[in-house]
């Protein structure tokens, strides 16, 4: 069972959250997150980073694997380097949104 961390209460009782039996890992949800500390889409927000690594902390404390979502590889690269082993990249229809313009794109040229 893997729950998402992306609230200013899922932060604020993240030590709880850890602690449930069946818990298998822990996934932030960053755009979510910065919505509900008030700086939405700023994922990069000195504040939303701070959650996020308050979060990553409990689950290193508690050897809870922990994970996060990104829209690029560039997005999640930090988070790979600081120990997140849950990593969940792009969403479906940007990715074939942008894999169909690639593909008219070969074709007109």
């Amino acid at each position: 069972m893997i729950v998402q961390a992306e609230s200013a209460e899922a932060v604020k009782n993240i030590e709880a959250i850890v602690q449930v039996p069946g818990l298998d890992a822990v996934l932030v949800g960053p755009y979510d997150l910065s919505s509900s500390l008030g700086w939405p889409g700023e994922v990069t927000h000195p504040e939303v980073q701070e959650a996020i690594r308050r979060v990553a902390s409990v689950c290193k404390e508690s050897k809870m694997p922990v994970g996060i979502f990104g829209m690029t590889a560039e997005a999640v690269q930090p988070y790979i380097e600081q120990g997140f082993r849950l990593i969940v990249v792009g969403v479906d229809t940007v990715l074939l949104g942008n894999a169909a313009r690639q593909l008219l794109q070969q074709l007109r040229d």
